[in-house]
C-alpha cells in the first residue's frame, strides 16, 4: 500500500471516537473533500478526533499542494497543543510524525524520527505508539541520516518486538525485518525465522501472505529446511489456487516428496 493512504490500516482504532460516521467511511473510500466536509463540522462542535480527521482529509486531498500540507500540519498541531496526551492528541503526534516522514518536501526522516521516539516513550501502550514502533523501525533501517549504521538499525528495531503488544504490530516487525534481511543480504535463518513468526502471528493481507509464504518455503529449501520448506509450499497450493506461481510451486511440492496437490 503506498505510502499516502497507510493510515487506512488504523482507522479501526479511531472507532470509539466516530461520531462523525459518514466523514470516516469517505475517508477510508479516498472521498477526501467530502470526508473533510462532514469531520469539520463534527470538530467545530468539540470533537476532537474528528479535527485530526479532518487534517487527514486536507492532507490526502487532491491535487496534493503544498499549502494542504501546511493546513493540514496547522490543524494536528491545534490539537496537540490542546492537548497532546489524551486520544486524539496521541494520533495528532502519531499523524504528524508520518506527515515529515512521507509528505513533506524534501521528507524530514530525522524530525519524524524524534516525534516517533517521544510518542513511544511518553505513552508505549497506546495504539498510535505502537504503529510508530514499526515506521520508526522503518527509518533506523532505512535511512541513513536516522541510523548511520545498518546492522545497529537492524539491532535496535528487532529490540522493538519487546515492546509489541498489539499482535499485529509485532506481525508488521517481523515482516520488515524478515524482508530487510533478505534484500540486504543479512542472515538468511534470521530473516526465515521473522517471516515464520510473521506467519504464526497472522498477515491479514492476503497478497502479503501469499508472498511471505512463497518467499519462506524459497528460504527454507535454499537452506536445506526441506520439511519447512514443503509446509509452505503446500500451504501456498491450499490458499493460492489462481496464483501464477501455482505450477512451478506443485512442481517444487511433488519434488520434495509431499505427493498429490493437497485437497481444496
Amino acid at each position: 500500500m503506498r505510502p499516502t493512504f497507510a493510515f487506512i490500516l488504523i482507522l479501526a482504532n479511531l472507532s470509539a471516537a466516530r461520531a462523525a460516521e459518514n466523514g470516516w467511511e469517505a475517508l477510508a473510500r479516498f472521498e477526501f473533500e467530502r470526508a473533510r466536509e462532514s469531520l469539520a463540522a463534527e470538530a467545530a462542535v468539540g470533537n476532537r478526533m474528528a479535527a485530526v480527521g479532518e487534517a487527514l482529509a486536507v492532507l490526502n486531498r487532491q491535487p496534493k499542494t503544498a499549502g494542504n500540507t501546511t493546513e493540514a500540519e496547522a490543524r494536528l498541531a491545534t490539537v496537540i497543543r490542546e492537548n497532546s496526551r489524551d486520544d486524539a492528541g496521541l494520533w495528532a503526534r502519531y499523524f504528524s510524525a508520518r506527515l515529515e516522514q512521507w509528505h513533506r518536501t524534501p521528507t524530514q526522516p530525522v524530525a519524524a524520527a524524534t516525534m516517533y521516539r517521544a510518542l513511544i516513550a511518553e505513552n508505549p501502550s497506546h495504539a498510535a505508539a505502537q504503529h510508530a514502533l514499526v515506521k520508526l523501525a522503518v527509518l533506523l533501517i532505512y535511512e541513513p541520516a536516522v541510523e548511520p549504521s545498518r546492522d545497529a538499525g537492524l539491532l535496535v528495531a528487532a529490540e522493538f518486538l519487546t515492546r509489541a503488544t498489539d499482535p499485529n504490530v509485532a506481525v508488521g516487525l517481523h515482516l520488515l525485518l524478515g524482508r530487510a534481511m533478505l534484500y540486504f543480504r543479512k542472515s538468511e535463518p534470521d530473516a526465515l525465522t521473522h517471516l515464520e513468526a510473521a506467519l504464526r502471528g497472522g498477515i491479514a493481507n492476503r497478497q502479503t501472505r501469499a508472498s511471505t509464504l512463497y518467499s519462506s518455503a524459497e528460504l527454507a529449501l535454499a537452506l536445506g529446511r526441506r520439511e519447512s520448506a514443503l509446509q509452505h509450499f503446500r500451504t501456498f497450493l491450499t490458499e493460492n489456487q489462481r496464483d501464477q506461481r501455482v505450477n512451478y510451486v506443485r512442481e517444487q511440492v511433488a519434488a520434495l516428496g509431499g505427493g498429490e496437490e493437497p485437497a481444496k
